[in-house]
């Protein structure tokens, strides 16, 4: 008796292996896709936390900066005036304004250095000068002191500061020596301050910058010179600091920021505090600050990762399972599908070659074909179906790796080669795309491989399976090709396209909407919520409402009109049209196609029709800053009561004047300039400073800003202006500079403006061979008349012989206060060298004549020594000519005073009356 068995029972365990394996399959590979996707977030946060810290690093280092270009404001003080009070030094640091712009911000002050000889004499100055109970402190005997001599503001706590010797303290005498060893600001280590009214310290440091004021050294300059005689500083709380530049940039996660330099204990020198994540990477950057080096660490916490993560791998894993489930049941249907084959198969042979024919009916059925590359002879052994899908020979078993080479579509090539070489580095499976050349026809390949080892790890083969998808490859190109032709065509008629994949929620904007908006590829990320943040907000929540509605299907289309912010920052009017081309099983919208428009120009014009008068007429009369409409004439055609008082004029009175009336007429030419590239179309818009006339005659500087109002076909009809009153700045600037470059006393220019004068002047002579002079002038006797009369009478003796000798002296000549009683004359252009010493002579006798101090008369006496540069010596430099000048001087002095001396020549004209 035969038993027979039923083979549909037998392929029943066979499906459900297949299915299984095919199920586990597709796991893996959702486990290995969720893992590049979770290696592209960690690397898209990694480089947006990178972009976050560098921000951060970059705006503490400048906040530092910035500290540092104050302090050298402050030791600039003290060169143009070294005999600085301490009234001087407080008026200073209250027009810094300090607590505004600089937070955290303990004081500012000047420490004077002392040697053990100069210490008492110090002590005794100050405590003269009102100070009574200042002293140099801590007490006790040292090679070297310090003391501090200046500090504002004068609070309660900083009183107590004065008379410290910050020498003394090793912390900051380290950087006392550095400062003065390089020129430079340097900073302390961490240092510990107290609050005022509280027993609680925080962290802080000290900024120092060397003065060099030594009067031995006034000659020189300041580069070249040695002496250090004190220290300017900046006290602040570093926490307020560096909390001021986080309050900007908060998004950089955890942040610790350690000095290099410091012992380990004290290194830390700020940390800011989060809840940590999971992300295993951070970052450090390192920075030279103030001569020490500064490390920043940072780490992204919680709240960034959150910020930034837009990947959810629990809805990877979820999508795997169920197109891992999808894969198992279509193997399973394809498994029931050969059922039949298989059993005839079977029935044929239990043999090798049975089970061969079995995978040969297999891979043919699916026109796939099996490949094996072995690496060692390089030879790849082809199955039976190789001739199909590769266009080889049939029969063909064996193939040398070059001919198969020679099969690949050379512009395929290279990415085939380097798909291969990664493969065998990284030990990586290989799927690639690539076209052959089938006969006489191209066809598109896809293929998957697998690399084999041997037991000691080393790479044996290549196996391989290809098939041909030559036919969806060709599907998807005329499919891109049609897109590309639509796209142009409607980009053609001035249009630009959006293409959002809504189930990824990636849009893709074409270069003409991009170009229309004013943005380059790639500023605007692929994000639809990136888009809809340029939507104006107004017009936002209509927006997504006619959105959703499409997506619905509530409504057929789409169609809005709303503001877009360009990249100018302008918000142009655009008109979107979109509608759903593609849909799911569900009705769901999978692709959307939409076009926006430039309608700007005509919402311009409707709004302007919908635009009351009133309305612009309460924003126009109630701007805080002066507005003017004007015509192409010149002429006011509308003007605000801002304007008007800050012109002082009504409103009738201006308008019947042009801009041209009341504009400076050194600043005439530029705004003209400016206003013919704004109608030749070479500008949208021009600000600058410049000078109206008040109505009182007065100037007043202003910061103009001027733009163009079109009509609908583009031609300018008329300017706005935006006018605002900076006089008050302009003021304190030019005070500012009058402090740097001006005696204090005299209002003459001192020795730093004088040194730049001199060297301009000398190198003009050598340029046109005019002859220049140089005067050293001495006041004679002045010390007496200080001790006998005091330093009041002193000061207006100063001030008169300073505006006599001015008298004598031309607009092209420099009169200048380099000391206490000692004054230079620079004499330019002079025509014959004999003039000098005429001129010197009319400055004597007019400077001789009586003078009324208070209640008292005075005769004041010059002691003056002229140097004289005849044009001809190209050589000849500043120091030969002072030194000549000053050399003549001294003859003048050693003859009895009162009298001119030219250095080169014998003769002295001098008095023997003196004051």
């Amino acid at each position: 008796m035969v038993i027979r068995t039923n083979q549909s029972l037998l392929l029943k365990p066979f499906t459900l292996v297949t299915s299984f394996f095919a199920f586990m399959f597709g796991l893996i590979v959702t486990f290995f896709i969720a893992g590049k996707i979770a290696e592209m977030e960690h690397v898209r946060l990694e480089a947006a936390y990178t972009l976050a810290f560098n921000e951060t690093v970059d705006a503490v280092i400048g906040k530092i900066n910035a500290y540092e270009e104050m302090l050298r404001a402050t030791q600039g003080l003290f060169y143009v005036a070294p005999d600085l009070s301490r009234n001087d030094f407080a008026n200073f640091y209250q027009s810094l304004r300090l607590e505004e712009n600089y937070p955290g911000i303990q004081g500012l002050g000047y420490v004077v250095a002392l040697t053990p000889e100069q210490k008492q004499s110090h002590i005794d100055a100050v405590r003269q000068s009102g100070l009574l109970t200042y002293d140099v402190h801590p007490e006790g005997e040292r090679k070297y002191y310090s003391s501090n001599l200046y500090i504002e503001p004068l609070t309660e706590k900083n009183m107590r500061a004065l008379g410290f010797d910050m020498y003394s303290d090793t912390n900051r005498r380290e950087a006392m020596d550095r400062a003065v060893s390089s020129g430079q600001a340097t900073l302390t280590e961490k240092v510990l301050l107290k609050q005022d009214g509280s027993t609680d310290s925080i962290n802080g440091m000290v900024m120092y910058l060397p003065v060099l004021i030594d009067p031995s050294e006034t000659e020189l300059a300041i580069s070249q010179r040695k002496i250090n005689t004190g220290w300017v500083y900046a006290v602040f709380r570093l926490d307020d600091v560096l909390k001021d530049v986080l309050a900007i940039h908060k998004n950089v996660g955890l942040l610790d920021i350690y000095d290099d330099n410091a012992d380990k204990s004290e290194s830390l020198l700020f940390t800011q505090t989060g809840e940590a994540s999971d992300v295993s990477f951070s970052l450090q950057k390192s920075y030279e600050v103030g001569g020490r080096t500064w490390s920043f660490v940072g780490q992204p916490d919680k709240q960034f990762v959150n910020n930034m993560s837009r990947n959810n791998p629990l809805f990877t894993w979820l999508i795997g399972t169920v197109i891992s489930l999808l894969f198992a049941l279509v193997i399973a249907a394809i498994a029931k599908s050969r059922a039949n084959a298989i059993r005839i198969a079977s029935q044929m042979t239990k043999s090798y070659r049975q089970n061969a024919r079995r995978l040969a009916l297999a891979t043919e059925a699916a026109e796939i074909a099996i490949w094996e590359w072995d690496i060692e002879t390089n030879i790849i052994m082809l199955d039976s179906m190789a001739s199909m899908v590769f266009g080889v020979k049939p029969g063909t078993e064996r193939l040398e790796y070059s001919e198969f080479e020679k099969l690949i579509h050379e512009a395929d090539l290279l990415a085939f080669r380097v798909a291969v070489e990664q493969a065998m580095q990284q030990h990586k499976a290989i799927e690639i795309r690539f076209r052959i050349y089938h006969g006489s026809e191209i066809k598109m390949l896809h293929t998957s491989a697998e690399l084999y080892f041997n037991e000691a790890g080393q790479i044996l083969s290549l196996v391989g399976v290809s098939y041909d998808i030559t036919e969806d490859w060709q599907h998807q190109k005329t499919i891109l090709e049609t897109e590309q032709r639509w796209k142009h065509a409607l980009e053609g008629s001035g249009a630009g396209v959006w293409d959002w994949d809504v189930t990824n929620n990636v849009v893709v904007l074409s270069d003409k909407l991009l170009l229309i908006l004013g943005y380059l590829p790639g500023e605007i990320k692929g994000q639809m919520e990136n888009w809809l943040k340029l939507v104006h907000p107004q017009d936002i929540e209509r927006v997504t409402a006619d959105i959703n509605q499409m997506l619905s299907g509530e409504k057929p289309e789409y169609r809005n009109e709303h503001r877009i912010l360009s990249k100018d920052g302008s918000w142009k009017w655009m008109l979107g049209s979109a509608s759903v081309g593609e849909r799911d099983a569900q009705n769901n919208a999978l692709r959307v196609i939409g076009t926006k428009i430039d309608i700007s120009w005509r919402k311009q014009a409707e709004l302007a029709l919908q635009q009351s008068e009133e309305r612009f007429r309460n924003a126009f009369d109630t701007a805080a800053i002066g507005m003017a409409i004007v015509g192409l004439d010149g002429r006011w055609l509308e003007v605000n009561s801002a304007l008007c008082r800050m012109l002082g004029y009504s409103e009738e009175e201006l308008l019947d004047k042009t801009f041209v009336d009341v504009t400076h007429p050194d600043d005439l030419d530029l705004d003209l300039d400016y206003l013919r590239k704004l109608l030749n179309g070479d500008l949208e818009h021009y600000q600058m400073e410049k000078r109206y006339f008040h109505k009182t005659g007065d100037v007043i500087f202003v910061l103009l800003s001027v733009s163009v109002v079109r009509n609908e076909r583009g031609e300018v009809i008329h300017f706005i202006s935006q006018i605002e009153d900076v006089t008050a700045r302009k003021s304190e600037s030019d005070r500012i500079r009058q402090m740097a470059y001006h005696d204090t006393l005299t209002g003459l220019p001192n020795r730093r403006l004088f040194d730049e004068r001199i060297g301009h002047t000398l190198a003009h002579a050598k340029r046109v061979g005019y002859p220049i002079a140089l005067m050293f002038v001495d006041v004679d006797h002045f010390k007496q008349i200080n001790d006998t009369h005091g330093h009041d009478v002193g000061d207006e003796i100063l001030k008169s012989v300073a505006d006599r000798m001015a008298q004598c002296l031309r607009q092209t000549d420099t009169l200048s206060r380099v000391g206490g009683d000692e004054f230079v004359i620079l004499l330019t252009e002079v025509k014959k060298p004999g003039d000098a010493k005429g001129v010197a002579e009319h400055i004597l006798e007019t400077v001789s004549q009586p003078l009324h101090i208070h209640t008292h008369n005075f005769r004041i006496t010059l002691s003056i020594g002229v140097a004289i540069f005849n044009g001809d010596i190209e050589t000849e430099t500043v120091a030969e000519l002072t030194k000549k000048a000053d050399l003549a001087l001294y003859e003048v002095k050693s003859a009895g005073r009162n009298g001119v001396h030219v250095f080169g020549s014998n003769h002295l004209n001098a008095e023997s009356n003196f004051s």
